[in-house]
């Protein structure tokens, strides 16, 4: 399945890989109000983010934004820190609180994003992953598009098949 397993987290690849993903996904959408995020990288059990990178750029229209996706994107993580057994955090999201997806569990590490709608934060993330080798295996990417019932992840995974 997945031949090149090996878990590339050197900075600079680490961060080159995330850029990419988010903004490869942010081209996407195509909104300008949506051109950017941070990102938190954790891993299993400290709650201090190894990494938090910001991606792309906030309007100054609104204040505050570039603040709570920085805010978000760590809630995100540490939230999917603790349910061991839940590889997205589409699984604990609950509106009601203000509690979102697009964190993903890899195999060593959890990524987790805030910027976009949080469907494409988590498709960002998968991406990510998969350049930096986090997925033991595509079954792993198959339970985090069930979790979300992400069509757009599913479409790379039906890539992976092709």
């Amino acid at each position: 399945m997945m031949s090149e397993n090996a878990l590339k987290l050197s900075i600079p690849h680490c961060v080159d890989s995330i850029i990419l993903a988010v903004t490869v996904t942010i081209q996407e959408l195509n909104q300008p109000s949506r051109a950017g995020g941070f990102v938190s990288l954790f891993d299993f059990f400290d709650p201090a983010p190894h990494l938090i990178l910001k991606v792309g750029s906030f309007e100054q229209s609104e204040p505050g934004r570039g603040e709570a996706c920085f805010n978000y994107s760590q809630e995100k993580g540490r939230r999917l820190q603790q349910y061991p057994d839940h590889v997205s955090s589409f699984q604990s999201r609950n509106p009601d609180e203000k509690k979102w997806g697009g964190a993903v569990r890899g195999n060593r590490v959890i990524l987790s994003f805030s910027g976009l709608p949080e469907i494409l934060d988590e498709l960002a993330m998968v991406r990510a992953g998969l350049e930096l080798g986090l997925f033991p295996d595509y079954d792993r990417i198959r339970k985090i598009a069930d979790a979300s019932d992400n069509a757009m992840i599913r479409d790379i995974l039906a890539s992976f098949a092709a």
